[in-house]
């Protein structure tokens, strides 16, 4: 007794791989077939099994015409997913990254999208819309599924400065930093909070803040100002041990003249 595993159009026997695609049973005339020591894998990739003639009951004769099991060749699909510009239909500029994917599989069969491993964040565009999200089957002619981006605005660039009142030049802020940057989309919000702007100048008072108040980005922002005025160090104490100098106040250092013209009158007072 023969069995083959058949193709439904062709009557040929199927394209089993690495498996086989035909089994024999030896046995006495009149005795019943025994279909499960003969291990048949039935399972044939490539294929849908339509009938099985093993199922049937069969005892052995002398002229057994072979047993069928009969599949239909499954017909296969594919289904695109492009990641395109809203405004032109055309495929975004995804740089290093893909903008299509595709997969193939049994016509009739629901496409599984997260096999797909798409990658949706894409810099410098917004996702408006996600084919992906819809269930689809595939087909022998699907239409490419599309996720739909929209191209981010210009980005522009917002500069907060620490400026001193009296010369409108930065502040001496030290070790710190005394301009900040953020860069963002033309028409979006700046958040100040973001930017871990250190406030606290050493020799600074602060003045007003430009950061208080709500802005938003655009193509030609004026820096924004947090201003300051230099603290008032108080009047300066000169004495004949600390008379003074170029850098100090008393550029000619007059009061150690003042204080040794002083002591010398009281020393000749005091002879005489």
């Amino acid at each position: 007794m023969t069995v083959n595993l058949v193709d439904q159009a062709t009557g040929e026997l199927v394209d089993a791989g690495t498996k086989k695609n035909t089994y024999s049973y030896q046995g006495k005339v009149g005795e019943a077939v025994d279909f499960a020591k003969m291990g048949i894998d039935k399972d044939i990739s490539g294929y849908t099994l339509v009938s099985d003639g093993t199922t049937a009951q069969a005892t052995i004769a002398e002229d057994n015409k072979p047993v069928l099991i009969t599949y239909k060749k499954d017909e296969k699909g594919t289904v695109t997913v492009n990641l395109v510009d809203q405004a032109t239909g055309e495929l975004v500029n995804a740089g290093t990254k893909k903008n299509t994917y595709s997969y193939e599989g049994k016509v009739g069969e629901a496409v599984d999208f997260s096999k797909m491993g798409i990658d949706k964040d894409i810099s410098g565009y917004t996702l408006v819309s996600d084919g992906t999200t819809a269930q689809t089957t595939i087909a022998e002619d699907n239409k490419p599924v599309l996720i739909t981006y929209k191209k981010d605005e210009y980005k522009g660039t917002v500069t907060v400065k620490l400026v001193d009142q009296a010369t409108g030049e930065l502040v001496n802020a030290g070790t710190k930093k005394n301009t900040y940057s953020y860069e963002g989309k033309i028409g979006e919000a700046v958040d100040f909070s973001k930017m871990g702007i250190d406030k606290d100048i050493s020799g600074y008072t602060l003045v007003s803040d430009g950061t208080t108040v709500q802005m938003t980005i655009a193509e030609d922002n004026k820096p924004v100002l947090i201003t300051y005025k230099k603290k008032d160090e108080g009047p300066k104490i000169y004495t004949p041990d600390h008379p003074g100098s170029l850098n100090n106040g008393d550029p000619n250092g007059s009061l150690r003249g003042i204080s040794t013209g002083l002591l010398l009158r009281r020393l000749t007072t005091q002879v005489m």
